[in-house]
């Protein structure tokens, strides 16, 4: 089966802040695209960081093996997760000092649920970003 998650953050600054995320999955049934998820909730924290929460949400949903590709606008999050989560699993997901990274625990998430599934990326908008925006602002 394929599923594809749609990752929205209501505000792209850098800065730690109160801001809202949603994702959505999506998947084909019987011819017809069938959707869950969407609603919005409030976190505290960085863009990378709101990002990265979203998609270990999102990806808690899914039981299964399967095909699944995750569209973000956040680049720098969408790479780590296709390029640097190997390394920083072999080191524990802790830095160079040995201790936890900033969100350790959802990081761990992420990579586990890769093994699991064939997890890819795509960066940018992506069909549902206006709609995201917004149920966001509403």
């Amino acid at each position: 089966m394929d599923i594809r998650i749609y990752i929205g953050v209501s505000t792209k600054s850098p800065k730690k802040s109160q801001r809202k995320i949603c994702y959505l999955l999506s998947c084909e049934k019987d011819g017809k695209e069938e959707t869950r998820g969407g609603e919005p909730e409030e976190v505290t924290e960085t863009y990378h960081g709101a990002t990265v929460i979203a998609v270990s949400r999102a990806l808690k949903r899914i039981t299964g093996p399967c095909r699944v590709t995750i569209y973000a606008e956040d680049s720098w999050t969408m790479n780590m997760i296709t390029t640097q989560m190997p390394a920083w699993a072999k080191n524990g997901f802790r830095d160079k000092k040995g201790k936890p990274m900033h969100l350790q625990q959802e990081w761990m998430q992420i990579w586990l649920t890769s093994k699991e599934h064939d997890l890819n990326t795509e960066t940018g908008t992506h069909k549902f970003t206006e709609w995201m925006k917004e149920r966001m602002e509403g």
